[in-house]
């Protein structure tokens, strides 16, 4: 896998995005869930490979169900906006929430917009504060405006029951992230 971040970089050898999910294929095959989830990516986006949601979708899957929580968050995306997969909102709930429980801001964020506008999950408020509350202590800037938007719609009990809620929040171990820096290397479209 790691050849294959080379070539997407393009450290150390020239950028080529076809050599790069060569490697990932090969570790993906191997069933390593960083290649799997990379994988992903190649076909969502088209990098290297032609552009295939339901071939994003089936690398995310097998990742995601190895615990991966990047892979969960796109195969959570990619049943919230039917890209690869029918929409089901159960589903985007269910991916959403084994990210967010990993401690995944991305995740954390998206599941706070469920419980919010009440799609695959019941609205509620306080949990959308809550998971708002745990993306904004990552610095995420959209649960950041959300939590403030939403402070004004809660009672103080409310508030502070969220509160509680995201301070008591324990995230579930998760295999060790790898290391990339502090923004994620892969950047995948969802459209």
């Amino acid at each position: 896998m790691d050849l294959g971040i080379c070539f997407q970089n393009g450290s150390g050898v020239p950028k080529d995005a076809a050599a790069a999910a060569k490697w990932y294929r090969k570790a993906a095959e191997q069933n390593h869930p960083g290649a799997q989830y990379r994988l992903g990516g190649c076909y969502a986006n088209g990098d290297g490979v032609t552009r295939d949601a339901t071939e994003a979708v089936t690398w995310y899957r097998k990742a995601a169900e190895q615990n991966h929580a990047e892979a969960q968050f796109y195969l959570g995306a990619c049943y919230a906006s039917g890209n690869g997969v029918l929409k089901d909102h159960a589903e985007t709930v269910k991916w959403y929430r084994k990210a967010a429980e990993q401690n995944d801001a991305a995740a954390q964020n998206a599941l706070g917009d469920c419980y919010h506008e009440g799609k695959g999950a019941p609205k509620d408020y306080v949990e959308a504060y809550k998971w708002w509350s745990l993306a904004s202590a990552q610095n995420h800037e959209h649960a950041k405006a959300s939590v403030t938007k939403l402070e004004p719609q809660m009672s103080p009990q409310q508030i502070a029951e969220a509160r509680n809620l995201a301070q008591a929040f324990k995230p579930k171990d998760a295999p060790l992230p790898e290391v990339e820096g502090p923004d994620r290397l892969v950047r995948h479209s969802l459209e």
